[in-house]
């Protein structure tokens, strides 16, 4: 949710973990904006009662459509791969999400 320059960063943020990552997972997007296509992502999840606030991000595991979950805010970058971290949250995550 809010402004396209953070959509701009959610799609670089997907971009730069599925050039840098051997597996990728499913990567999602949270997101208010009917109009942009957000075609980076493997799924995009359209939210009608968004705030644009801090609480969006709090009722993130309420909007996700996955079973196991790890949110990345929308202004990072990955840099390495980042599936050899996942196994620190109880042997690897399934799928991923940002919110825009």
């Amino acid at each position: 949710t809010g402004d396209k320059k953070y959509h701009e960063m959610a799609k670089t943020l997907v971009r730069s973990y599925k050039l840098t990552s051997a597996s990728p997972v499913r990567f999602g997007v949270i997101t208010d904006d009917v109009n942009d296509k957000f075609e980076e992502f493997d799924d995009v999840v359209l939210i009608k009662d968004a705030t644009r606030s801090y609480m969006d991000k709090i009722d993130i595991m309420r909007y996700s459509p996955y079973d196991e979950t790890i949110f990345i805010d929308s202004d990072c970058i990955a840099f390495n791969d980042l599936n050899i971290y996942w196994k620190d949250f109880g042997g690897g995550a399934k799928h991923l999400l940002s919110i825009r």
